[in-house]
């Protein structure tokens, strides 16, 4: 069933393929070095069980059939899809040969795989279902648009004709224009930002105000978007594309790998972007789920950050908080 050395057409790599694939992995593993891997796989482990369910209730496998979690990190995930379609056999594939110890050494039921997911490893038709979760926006990061694709048309080229697949990750607001952003001041030191990366800034001990205005300076060195700051009745706001306030405010927490989550682009897609890139794949009869997860709106996000849009008359309307995550089916 594994094939290795081979590009989505099942011959060998040629070498502009391979060239383009081993520079976005070493980008990849350049923006992981000093990762605080208990915190990192720690976050990760935490949400394992919400990510399994929110594929599961999508995926149909047949009875001896195959499943691909793509992207797999420790394993976790592909563990649990184990032990629920408990007669098919599940491979946990990742690029991370540490998150793949991790996985080995955890692992009871699925197989660790390693391997890009823009080559295809597995023969042609042999599985029956590609699951991945918060894979894809790192996809995007490090390999762009054509990484993206490369990635649908290996998993596409893997599957048996009728096989699924289901695609979970950040997703990029519906909503056009800019929100007003109340972030705190006085949760932590107010600083005005640095250019530049340092390992001694202590990011934890920003306000959630500063760490924004780092963040600015930070994501593509300041050229990534615009803000504002603006006053309405008396009370400060940051004006920022509905984008970036998500952007923002999905990671304004992971403050300790701060240095490493920089490099990713959570949002790796509009709903209508992925529907289009899948059906430019192959895949027939895609469909988007977007969804909330209600613990980050809970213990991240309310009370703590808020969203606003002024209406014609000048005052600010409190928008909810954009869904937090989109599968792909």
């Amino acid at each position: 069933m594994l094939e290795q050395g081979t590009d989505s057409s099942g011959e060998a790599q040629s070498p502009r393929h391979a060239d383009t694939a081993q520079s976005s992995v070493a980008a990849f593993h350049a923006a992981n070095l000093g990762r605080d891997q208990a915190s990192y796989q720690g976050n990760m482990a935490a949400a394992e069980e919400s990510k399994a369910e929110a594929i599961i209730r999508h995926l149909e496998v047949p009875e001896g059939g195959a499943i691909k979690d793509l992207g797999a990190g420790t394993g976790g995930v592909a563990e649990i899809l184990a032990r629920h379609f408990s007669r098919a056999t599940v491979y946990a594939q990742d690029i991370s040969e540490e998150l793949l110890a991790a996985s080995e050494a955890g692992r009871r039921l699925s197989i660790p795989v390693y391997g890009d997911a823009r080559q295809r490893l597995f023969s042609p038709g042999s599985l029956d279902a590609v699951v991945s979760s918060t894979c894809f926006h790192e996809i995007r990061s490090f390999g762009g648009l054509d990484g993206v694709r490369e990635a649908l048309a290996a998993s596409f080229e893997e599957l048996v004709s009728g096989g699924m697949i289901v695609i979970r990750d950040m997703v990029v607001p519906d909503r056009d224009g800019e929100v007003y952003l109340r972030l705190p001041d006085d949760d932590g030191r107010a600083v005005e930002p640095v250019r530049g990366m340092s390992e001694k800034r202590d990011y934890a001990a920003l306000s959630t105000l500063s760490l924004f205005k780092q963040f600015h300076a930070d994501f593509a060195g300041g050229e990534a978007f615009e803000y504002r700051l603006e006053t309405v009745a008396g009370q400060s706001y940051v004006v920022v594309p509905a984008e970036w306030a998500y952007e923002f405010y999905m990671r304004k927490d992971y403050r300790r790998n701060y240095a490493n989550e920089i490099h990713e682009k959570y949002g790796p897609w509009r709903a209508n972007e992925a529907v289009a890139l899948f059906k430019d794949a192959g895949f027939e009869a895609v469909e988007v789920h977007q969804e909330t997860n209600s613990w980050i709106v809970e213990n991240r996000l309310r009370g703590k950050v808020a969203l606003f849009v002024k209406s014609t008359g000048g005052e600010l309307e409190e928008l909810p908080f954009f869904p937090t995550h989109a599968t792909i089916v």
